[in-house]
């Protein structure tokens, strides 16, 4: 509006002539200052009348203007009428296609959209936060506004995003009413509507609600164990869960896609993988790490599994020695017993049924299953297993052999195996001995001994098993017959020289003791037969002489070859006794010991230059000695002096050389010395012939 006068006026009145549409307000109100010769502008707000007006009509009017001018009103109209076209305003409807989500998680927080469609001509825009999407049940209200302003043109439509809606986890179950209470602009003016969500209603439902069931599957392992575990998960919630590829349990690899529908339960396996190490055995926590989705939101959860008992290992060992027959013959077919044992700190189940025994020269093999029901081998328990019908192959090689056993089971309930070797020498194939042969060896016995009740070693024999070259063969000897020799003859009584006569090997163990009767002969029977493998064996014979014995010398005779009893330990049959070699036996006979009764020289006389003559006697302690060789008339020849535990000054038997040579280292002349020993309060006087 222009002010042509040269006064200011104010605008008292807008009105539009007819009034088809109703004017609802002007901006800025009226009245409304008009300055002299100026022009302003004024808004008018119209609406279609209630009764309508068809879209699509032209209404025309005149604008009429009424101003004052002090107590002059002048009117005014537009010299052209107005025309206004009616077009139908806007109608918002919402959609189901863009609405999500399509139902909601109770103590779940959502980002809802909405898509609504503007059937009107009228574009609307929306005002964000004022715009609402709004959720009811009773009288519980769960709303959040729209996130940013959005226009809706007309004929068009508009998807709509919400800010975050938290679902309380308290909220009631249930279907709650969903509608949207818009708020905006239309053409300038206010816009307002609630219309119903579509659909017009959603859920409000228990999330997925996981929990292990009963813990992890087996929740009791070896240590170092390789093997799957298992667990089972329960969902108490209204909506299924998918686990995907990156769930684990924190002892075992991930596991594989799997899901749990609503109100059900999955089993979840995870990968075989070392569950700790056999060196660290213990209990720990399980606790499965979930990874996956509900109603294709993802979702981390994490769930106590209760705990994995990870055991000392089952230590499966053989028994050494067990096994029986341990000697067998090659082409034979015997059943073989032997055992194992557990060392370690879990049971094992053994299906001996599986086992398989093998025996082994790296050409040739005797092998067989075992027999029997499975038995469960508990720490430190031991069992006998039994393979029937062990067939040793004619070509196998005669020695001994380790037994390998490959033993098949489960433990903890997974099915495990393991081999386990006895010690070398377990089993030996053998061949029939066919003789033994027997040696009598210097063994530096003694010539002279005191009879004081020392044991005296007074003879070896050696006996061998006379077999090809490479073979093996397993005999014992059982006894051993000695004839005594008193004085060089197998007569008289042997009590009344020894008191006992005793066979040792070569580590000095005592194999066998007699004390010799009234007969000439003593048996000595083997408390452990002494077995004859292939090697050598050597027996030492061990004396003990009696006290004041009237007898001079002694001697052990084998008189034949049955005084050996060696038997066959695959025949059972007594093995004939041989001379070295394999020849035919004769008699083997020990070196005679002198016993010592009285001060004396031997051998006297004796020939000088050839040999020396022992000068014998006994000291009842250590003490210092002093032997003077004298002639007949007195002359001092030789003088030895012999200190104090020295040879010569020992307690006990003392034997001194004298060479036949005076103090100057010549020979003397043939004839009769005295030797005169003193000391230790001996005193004792020698005759001794010395010849050339």
């Amino acid at each position: 509006m222009d002010n042509l006068a040269g006064a200011a006026a104010v605008i008292d009145a807008v009105a539009l002539a007819p009034a088809t549409l109703t004017v609802n307000g002007t901006a800025p109100a009226l009245p409304a200052a008009l300055p002299a010769l100026g022009s302003t502008t004024t808004t008018l707000a119209v609406s279609v009348p209630a009764s309508g007006i068809s879209a699509g009509s032209v209404v025309s009017a005149d604008l009429a203007v009424s101003a004052s001018y002090g107590s002059v009103t002048v009117n005014a109209e537009t010299l052209t009428p107005l025309d206004f076209q009616v077009v139908s305003g806007a109608a918002l409807a919402a959609q189901a296609a863009g609405t999500s989500p399509a139902r909601y998680l109770r103590g779940r927080t959502f980002g809802p959209t909405a898509r609504v469609a503007n059937t009107g001509s009228a574009a609307v825009t929306l005002t964000a936060g004022s715009t609402k999407l709004v959720l009811v049940r009773a009288a519980t209200r769960l709303e959040t506004g729209l996130a940013a302003n959005a226009a809706v043109t007309g004929g068009g439509a508009a998807d709509l995003a919400f800010d975050s809606l938290a679902v309380p986890a308290a909220a009631p179950l249930g279907r709650y009413a969903a509608s949207l209470v818009l708020a905006g602009t239309e053409a300038g003016q206010a816009f307002a509507d609630t219309i119903p969500l579509a659909p017009d209603s959603v859920d409000v439902l228990d999330p997925a609600i996981l929990a292990v069931q009963g813990g992890v599957a087996p929740d009791t392992v070896s240590a170092g164990q390789t093997r799957s575990l298992q667990l089972i998960v329960a969902n108490t919630g209204d909506v299924p869960f998918a686990f995907d590829t990156t769930t684990r349990l924190v002892l075992s690899p991930p596991v594989s896609t799997g899901s749990i529908p609503a109100h059900g339960s999955a089993a979840i396996p995870f990968a075989a993988a070392p569950l700790g190490s056999p060196l660290t055995p213990g209990t720990a926590a399980a606790t499965l790490e979930v990874r996956g989705s509900e109603d294709g939101r993802a979702r981390a959860q994490a769930l106590g599994a209760g705990t994995l008992a990870a055991m000392p290992p089952a230590a499966l060992a053989y028994v050494a020695a067990s096994t029986l027959p341990d000697t067998v013959r090659a082409g034979q077919a015997v059943t073989v017993t032997c055992s194992i044992r557990n060392s370690g700190g879990s049971p094992f189940t053994v299906d001996p049924s599986a086992m398989l025994l093998r025996i082994t020269d790296g050409v040739e093999t005797a092998s067989a299953l075992g027999s029997g029901a499975p038995l469960i081998l508990g720490p430190s328990a031991s069992a006998t297993l039994t393979f029937p019908a062990v067939a040793f192959p004619a070509a196998l090689a005669s020695q001994p052999y380790p037994v390998q056993l490959t033993v098949h089971g489960s433990e903890w309930g997974q099915a495990e195996s393991t081999v386990v070797t006895s010690p070398q020498g377990e089993i030996s194939v053998v061949e029939p001995v066919p003789a033994a042969q027997v040696r009598a060896l210097g063994t530096g016995t003694p010539v002279q001994v005191a009879a004081d009740g020392t044991p005296i070693a007074l003879w070896t024999l050696e006996l061998q098993p006379l077999l090809p070259p490479g073979g093996s063969a397993s005999a014992h000897l059982n006894s051993a017959t000695l004839t005594v020799l008193l004085d060089g003859a197998a007569s008289g009584n042997p009590s009344s020289a020894l008191t006992s006569i005793a066979l040792r090997n070569a580590q000095g163990a005592l194999l066998a003791q007699a004390a010799p009767g009234a007969a000439s002969t003593a048996l000595l029977t083997l408390s452990t037969p002494l077995a004859l493998t292939g090697p050598a064996e050597s027996l030492y014979v061990e004396v003990v002489l009696r006290s004041g014995t009237p007898v001079h010398s002694i001697a052990l005779r084998v008189a034949a070859g049955t005084d050996l009893a060696v038997t066959d330990d695959l025949t059972g049959g007594l093995v004939l006794i041989t001379a070295a070699g394999g020849l035919p036996f004769q008699p083997l006979t020990s070196a005679a010991i002198t016993i010592f009764a009285k001060a004396h020289g031997y051998p006297n006389p004796f020939h000088v230059g050839r040999e020396d003559v022992h000068l014998s006697y006994r000291l009842a302690a250590d003490a210092s000695v002093r032997v003077a060789i004298y002639t007949l008339l007195g002359d001092l020849v030789r003088e030895i002096s012999l200190p104090a535990g020295a040879p010569g000054g020992a307690q006990g038997l003392n034997e001194v050389p004298w060479d036949g040579k005076n103090g100057r280292g010549e020979v003397v002349r043939p004839g009769v010395y005295i030797a005169q020993i003193d000391g230790g309060g001996v005193s004792e006087r020698i005759k001794v012939g010395v010849l050339r």
